[in-house]
Formats: C-alpha cells, sequence, structure tokens
C-alpha cells in the first residue's frame, strides 16, 4: 500500500511510522510559490528511518507554472528520494499546457526526466487528455473513489480509490 501525507495528518501528533502498515510514502513538499509543507521534514526522516521509500509531491496553485517548478525543484534536491516526483494537479482551469511547462521546467532544475502526474479521473478524462502532454518519462496516478476505474491508459501506474 501507498499513502500520501501531507501536514494534516499530523494534526493529532506525529506519526508512528514503525507501526505505520505501508509500503511507500508520497511527502507533500511544497504548493504553489511560496510554501512547503510544515511536516514535509519530519515525515521524511520518520519514513525512511522505517525504511520507508519516499517520493515528494507538489501542489500546484495554478501560478506561474516555471516558478512553481523552481519552489519544488529548491526543496525537493534538499533529499534523496526514491520514487518519482509527483505534480499534484486537481484545480479547476488546470490545462495541459500548464502541466507541460511545469515538468519541463521541473526536469531541467533537477536533471532527471523521470516524473508522475496525479489527478483525478474527470480532469484526466477531460482538460487533462494525457495525449496533450504524456511522454515515455511520465506515468499517471489517477483518483477514482469508485468501485471500477472505468478508464485505461498505457501509463496508468496508480489509481487511489480510497
Amino acid at each position: 500500500m501507498l499513502v500520501d501525507i501531507s501536514h494534516h495528518n499530523n494534526d493529532q501528533g506525529s506519526i508512528i511510522w514503525s507501526k505505520a502498515v505501508v509500503d511507500a510514502v508520497y511527502i507533500k513538499l511544497t504548493e504553489g510559490t511560496g510554501y512547503s509543507d510544515p511536516k514535509w521534514s519530519d515525515n521524511y526522516e520518520g519514513a525512511r528511518g522505517a525504511g520507508k521509500p519516499c517520493g515528494a509531491y507538489h501542489f500546484a496553485d495554478l501560478g506561474d507554472p516555471v516558478a512553481e517548478a523552481n519552489h519544488f525543484a529548491d526543496v525537493y534536491l534538499g533529499r534523496s528520494w526514491q520514487l518519482r516526483p509527483v505534480l499534484d494537479i486537481e484545480t479547476a482551469g488546470s490545462t495541459a499546457s500548464w502541466l507541460s511547462a511545469f515538468r519541463q521546467q521541473f526536469r531541467t532544475r533537477i536533471g532527471s526526466q523521470a516524473f508522475r502526474v496525479y489527478s483525478s479521473y474527470s480532469l484526466l478524462t477531460g482538460a487533462l487528455n494525457p495525449n496533450r502532454w504524456i511522454d515515455p518519462d511520465t506515468d499517471i496516478w489517477v483518483a477514482r473513489y469508485n468501485t471500477t476505474l472505468g478508464w485505461d491508459h498505457p501509463q496508468l501506474v496508480l489509481w487511489q480509490n480510497t
């Protein structure tokens, strides 16, 4: 099982990573151009200390995509990550061109092509149609809270159904 976490998961105290029954963790790192999750470093250290592979994600505010990518890269480059970096893009008004500009700048900054996009089923089958931006080094994580996904894509690797 893979989980994604942010400071919201620490509202009742620190996560007891030694008791967490998960295989891997995605940690919210940044949002927009100036916000860094206040618990990301604690969550990273705790998860890594418990032997959990970690990945980082950026929540898109849909401001300047280059500035958002630079902010994510500035924080991302401070640690060693075991999972692909993720762009969490789920806000109304999201576009394929915004996503592409963010991804290009982030890749330039970190020197790696591996990338993952997280979004809702409705955005991915609508405004963010992957055929407008997908490439061989990008895969997809879709959120659809249903008993069946009802959508398939060759680069779909994760389905969040709860």
